[in-house]
């Protein structure tokens, strides 16, 4: 679990695609981009399963075989009661 640490890989992403999409003139794609990964539904479990050399997500899915925090980043989370399995959109709850 490190906080700062995913914090800094996801900050240095963000930069380095916002530089990108500037230098193309897609600024606005630039500013937006990933700004997901900052809400709490995706941050939380990058924290808990951050290891520094790899996504965080594949270490949750080897773990609980699915990660929450993409299926949110993706816009696809599936809840599933049992009886009856739903897709709703990713920020329904945030």
């Amino acid at each position: 679990m490190d906080f700062f640490g995913h914090l800094r890989t996801i900050n240095h992403h963000k930069i380095l695609v916002t530089k990108m999409c500037f230098k193309v003139g897609l600024y606005w794609q630039g500013i937006c981009h990933d700004l997901s990964k900052y809400n709490p539904i995706e941050f939380i479990p990058g924290v808990i399963y951050y290891q520094g050399d790899r996504s965080p997500i594949n270490r949750e899915k080897e773990l609980k075989t699915c990660s929450r925090g993409w299926l949110h980043h993706k816009g696809r989370i599936i809840l599933n009661t049992g009886l009856i399995t739903a897709s709703i959109p990713g920020d329904w709850w945030a």
